[in-house]
């Protein structure tokens, strides 16, 4: 179950770079323009590492700490919908009008 919640936490957070404009945001240049932007991420993810080493909010929540396997899972599908999202914004660009 941590893992499925780490997921789509993380999954959340990436989808933030489709979120924030109407086309793609795959440059440094607007991946990285907003500080509130990228503080909320930080905090975020801190929260979501407490989450699971925290024992008393881990037990409420169900999670326990991620090994180095679990957490290459985790981001490797949590960027999935971010990529795809990126991705279909560079194919309705460069398209046909």
């Amino acid at each position: 179950m941590a893992i499925a919640f780490m997921t789509l936490a993380f999954a959340q957070l990436f989808h933030l770079l489709n979120a924030r404009r109407k086309g793609p945001a795959i440059t440094p240049k607007h991946a990285f323009s907003n500080r509130w932007a990228l503080g909320a991420v930080a905090l975020v993810t801190a929260l979501q590492i407490v989450s699971a080493h925290l024992p008393p909010l881990a037990a409420v929540l169900g999670t326990v700490p991620l090994s180095i396997a679990d957490w290459m899972i985790v981001l490797g599908l949590a960027v999935i919908p971010a990529v795809l999202g990126q991705g279909y914004k560079l194919v309705r660009k460069t398209g046909p009008a």
